[in-house]
């Protein structure tokens, strides 16, 4: 029969972690032992070495969270209950879904690439390196990559206007690629529009950026004494106004 193994996991704190270790391979005999846990990437087959985990750091690093939950529905002891902690992700939920044979796609999770806010490299002593021969042979080729935890944040940027063109800079500040539903560029003669255009929006991948421009009539340009950009992203809008006392027109 082998022994239960109990895991720890934990970060900077030195002293309660490798004493607890100590005290229970002490006793353990040949029924219990105690380690650090060690986690790298985390496959969706359900499978952890561990009978008992006890959490020390999850509340600071997200992708431990996850871990612990999925070790949890597979049956692992947990403490304390990362369930409780933070909603369901998206990793998650496939092992849920897996539990009553719906049918969805091999899939990994990877660690973070960067630190966490609260944390350095001594709060991931738990990490081992990801052995990406052994990602890519569980998964098969194409593989796909999507962040765990999906953020749509835009911002509207570099508005001016020059030479008889508005120029502005949309940048995505998230994680997942978006199309903006709407770019509508209004040109203000004191308080009516002189110029009301909409503008074709496409993609902008996670991190990246588009500029765009836009030449105003020549029959207006003289007329209009301020501009405003409205960008609309699902539940998001966005806004930026310029102020062009002089007209905009070409000099």
């Amino acid at each position: 029969m082998r022994k239960k193994r109990i895991a720890l996991v934990f970060g900077m704190e030195d002293t309660f972690p490798w004493a607890l270790i100590d005290a229970i391979n002490t006793r353990g005999g040949d029924q219990v032992e105690a380690m650090p846990a060690e986690i790298s990437y985390l496959k969706d087959d359900g499978v952890f070495p561990y009978d008992l985990i006890l959490d020390r750091i999850s509340h600071e690093i997200p992708f431990y969270r996850t871990y612990l939950k999925c070790a949890a529905a597979s049956g692992v002891k947990i403490v304390n209950n990362p369930i409780w902690w933070s909603a369901d992700d998206k990793f998650f939920d496939n092992l849920v879904a897996k539990s009553v044979n719906v049918a969805v796609p091999k899939t990994v999770l990877l660690p973070h690439k960067d630190y966490p806010p609260s944390t350095e490299a001594k709060s991931f002593r738990n990490m081992k390196w990801v052995k990406w021969d052994e990602v890519f042979a569980y998964l098969g080729f194409p593989i796909f990559m999507k962040p765990a935890k999906e953020v749509a944040t835009a911002n509207l940027t570099n508005l001016g206007q020059k030479s008889g063109k508005l120029f502005f800079t949309l940048k995505n500040e998230g994680t997942v690629h978006f199309v903006p539903q709407e770019i509508r560029v209004r040109g203000y003669a004191g308080f009516t529009a002189a110029v009301d255009n909409r503008m074709d929006g496409w993609y902008i991948l996670a991190g990246g950026q588009r500029d765009f421009d836009m030449a105003f009539p020549e029959a207006e340009c003289s007329r209009i004494t301020s501009v405003t950009v409205d960008v609309q992203l699902g539940s998001e809008s966005l806004q930026e106004r310029l102020q062009t006392p002089n007209g905009v027109c070409s000099r």
